[in-house]
């Protein structure tokens, strides 16, 4: 329950902003979440995000942006540099959930070459512990899926989150 406290608190205070808008965060990472004075959970560091121009834009949910985030939380298309959009903050996010439920940190013991071509190469990904739920661990696979256009988007992630704690 806290989990989902925690995403719906995020969701309507700082990343409904960025998740449902225009904006990508692009470094979304333990460091840069906490709490307000009022005990509201709050984005932190919002030095690299970025609203998503029509001028930039590839084709749908991709974009011509550079290189940026923290390497251990950041999507494989934009480790490889190629065009991408929000689908690359939903596999962040998922990350950081994955993290919460662990109490782990991902990719633990690898240093950034031996991430990157595990990432990209090996579309590898943190195990997912057999105590996770299922209807869970589906929400985590499908948020972290290697491919943009696969991965859930935050609407679907809360929605699946709901429905699973409200069974």
């Amino acid at each position: 329950v806290s989990v989902f406290y925690i995403f719906h608190e995020m969701q309507y205070l700082n990343l409904f902003l960025i998740f449902f808008s225009s904006m990508i965060y692009r470094d979304l990472k333990p460091d840069n979440v906490g709490f307000n004075a009022q005990g509201a959970i709050k984005l932190f560091d919002l030095g690299l995000a970025k609203e998503l121009l029509d001028d930039q834009k590839v084709k749908e949910d991709e974009f011509i942006l550079s290189l940026a985030g923290t390497g251990r939380y950041m999507a494989p298309g934009v480790w490889s540099g190629k065009p991408y959009g929000l689908p690359a903050d939903i596999f962040s996010f998922t990350l950081l959930f994955w993290q919460m439920l662990h109490q782990d940190t991902p990719y633990k013991g690898l240093n950034a070459t031996q991430h990157r071509r595990s990432l990209l190469m090996w579309k590898t990904r943190p195990n997912i512990s057999k105590k996770i739920p299922r209807a869970v661990k589906k929400i985590v696979k499908k948020g972290w899926e290697h491919r943009p256009k696969k991965r859930l988007r935050m609407r679907e992630i809360e929605r699946r989150l709901h429905e699973y704690l409200h069974e």
